[in-house]
């Protein structure tokens, strides 16, 4: 284990260090996206688990700062990289933010940043063999310009991992806190009781009243990875509709390994980015079984934009895509498509569809228009390679890689490859014709596991 739980310090520049748990506990959050008008208009038990930017109200808006926020902790890259991305991202949108735009980012940047990595090391912090060799957790005070007072006085408690007060004061508890805890073998003398707890009434802008223990922002009061049910039916319409998505989303979300697992990124920049995004929304609609880990390989061909290789005896080399790609994201789910075909959906190393088990999506594939029509078409390479089984199985993979996870890069390079007519126009499907080939899909992926 990389033991971050042993950090000297919460820093924002040790919190821009990238680690497993981070960026787990960050991933999650990965579709749950929540409007709002202000900070407050939603509470604690979704701060935790959903993404929230305040007067953030678009779906795609929240994706893409949430896209940025999981780049920068992947790359390890610093705020002024993160105020070039929200300068981009709110020029795309159009997005008529309040406040100054150093104030937003530092918000929006610092506050995932500082709240991810101290629910990464409370994930460390659990670590059986950790608790057993030091069962104490002691309160630090981090490097902050200008510390609560009640912090400061917090500063140096030792207490047993599962006292209430650890439970109830565990960092980040407000709006640019750099307290942290720290395993210890041992009690500081003199420092090894609760403090007496007090709390304070704060009232949000529905008139509701919340008793909040002192020295902990509103909003920051709940964390942990216990069952996530915010009463959505209490919230207004557009908030209530996207929390009963996001909650359901949970309860049916992906099982098994993540399938990110098994690919390997190694690149960096814009381009890493798209590929990074695509394999967010794959891990968001289903997992796999233990595979194989190939590396993802980038390319600058003009005409393979995106290969699978595989070695004669089966084994599986790479996954490639290529920088001129007109659909990067799309590019590599078809790849990944290929991907598991080969390894992990009937016999691997070889393509396999004599299983009843693919029947299922062969009839809903036999019966959609898009391949009738295809199949009208006099028989030339092009046409033959688009009803390769192997083919129409990869773009319908990527299709429902699309759907399943509201991407909307991929879902525009579906309808940018259909707008080019001829044979194209029939290559991907409709929406209302590719339904009950995505219904075959899910019914697949349950069988292996891989949904629930």
């Amino acid at each position: 284990m990389a033991l971050n739980a042993d950090a000297e310090t919460l820093s924002i520049d040790n919190a821009r260090l990238p680690f497993a748990e981070q960026i787990d506990f960050f991933r999650k959050k990965r579709g749950n996206y929540i409007p709002t008008e202000h900070f407050d208009d939603v509470e604690a038990e979704v701060h935790e688990r959903a993404f929230v930017v305040a007067n953030g109200k678009a779906a795609d808006l929240l994706a893409d700062f949430h896209g940025s926020v999981l780049a920068a902790m992947e790359d390890g890259q610093g705020i002024d990289w993160f105020r070039q991305e929200f300068d981009k991202i709110a020029a795309k949108h159009g997005w008529a933010y309040n406040g100054s735009a150093s104030f937003r980012t530092r918000t929006i940047y610092e506050t995932n940043m500082l709240t991810s990595y101290a629910r990464g090391r409370d994930a460390q912090l659990a670590d059986p063999d950790l608790r057993a060799a030091r069962p104490y957790l002691k309160y630090n005070i981090g490097p902050a310009e200008n510390h609560r007072p009640l912090h400061v006085s917090w500063n140096g408690l030792t207490l047993r991992h599962d006292d209430p007060w650890i439970e109830t004061h565990r960092p980040v508890k407000a709006y640019g806190c750099h307290c942290y805890l720290s395993a210890v073998a041992e009690p500081t003398p003199g420092r090894d009781k609760a403090p007496k707890e007090s709390t304070y009434t704060y009232t949000d802008r529905e008139g509701r009243d919340h008793i909040i223990p002192a020295g902990v922002d509103y909003g920051f009061q709940k964390s942990g990875d216990g069952p996530w049910k915010p009463d959505y039916r209490a919230y207004p319409e557009g908030i209530g509709k996207a929390l009963e998505q996001a909650i359901t989303q949970q309860e049916a979300g992906p099982h098994g390994t993540p399938v990110s697992d098994a690919l390997a990124l190694s690149m960096r920049g814009a381009f890493a980015g798209q590929l990074r995004a695509a394999l967010d929304t794959v891990d968001s609609v289903h997992g796999d079984g233990a595979l194989p880990k190939i590396p993802i390989k980038k390319t600058s061909s003009r005409t393979d934009v995106g290969m699978f290789r595989a070695l004669l005896n089966g084994k599986p080399i790479s996954i490639s895509v290529s920088e001129n790609s007109p659909h990067p994201e799309l590019t590599l789910a078809h790849e990944i498509g290929h991907f598991l075909h080969w390894q992990a959906m009937g016999k691997a190393g070889a393509w396999d569809m004599d299983d009843p088990f693919w029947l299922p999506w062969i009839t809903a594939v036999e019966e959609s228009e898009a391949i009738t029509r295809l199949a009208e078409f006099p028989s030339e390479p092009f046409r033959d390679y688009l009803l390769d089984p192997k083919e129409v199985w990869a773009r319908s993979y990527s299709q429902y890689i699309a759907l399943r996870g509201q991407n909307k890069a991929m879902q525009e390079g579906i309808l940018f490859t259909r707008g080019f007519g001829n044979l194209y126009q029939y290559s991907q499907w409709a929406d209302n014709d590719f339904s009950p080939i995505a219904e075959a899909i899910d019914a697949m992926f349950k069988q292996l596991g891989w949904i629930a």
